[in-house]
């Protein structure tokens, strides 16, 4: 792979839009990430990370995701069912709430001659919310067999 790295732009799931990107993918990294490990490779080579989601969007993500694992009282018959589709419903909505603020996000950082390097969860659906999604789709890489060993091999 031939990757003018400084033309790079470095898109994480989950990581928010906030000024302490880098130290976030380090410490995430640290703990055992091969994925956040290997943006770290890739930011070295003079790739550039940027804060992809609204900080606002993962803090409701994580409140419905920890509101739905409190225990239902024993004596509320039903309730669980009804908790499920409802964290359901919501978590659908926080993902594409999520996903049309990550489109945005990127198709206002990424410029015309750079390539984008989305790392995102197979729920997603990014794509169906790029404004023009045919601008996007020979700039990123997708499927890419890229590895850490490939990456530490090279030179930048």
């Amino acid at each position: 792979m031939n990757l003018c790295y400084k033309n790079v732009k470095i898109y994480q799931d989950g990581l928010p839009n906030c000024g302490i990107e880098e130290k976030i993918v380090n410490d995430v990294a640290k703990k055992g990430s091969k994925n956040h490990q290997l943006i770290i490779k890739l930011v070295e080579k003079g790739a550039n990370l940027i804060g992809t989601e609204y900080p606002k969007l993962l803090i409701e993500e994580y409140k419905t995701i920890r509101d739905t694992l409190l225990p239902v009282p024993a004596r509320q018959t039903g309730s669980k069912t009804k908790k499920t589709d409802k964290y359901r419903r919501k978590t659908e909505e926080h993902l594409s709430r999520r996903d049309k603020y990550i489109s945005k996000r990127i198709d206002e950082t990424l410029k015309d001659n750079e390539t984008g390097i989305l790392f995102i969860g197979m729920m997603h659906k990014v794509n169906t919310f790029f404004p023009n999604s045919q601008r996007y789709k020979d700039r990123f890489l997708k499927n890419s067999s890229v590895n850490l060993k490939t990456l530490s091999n090279r030179s930048g």
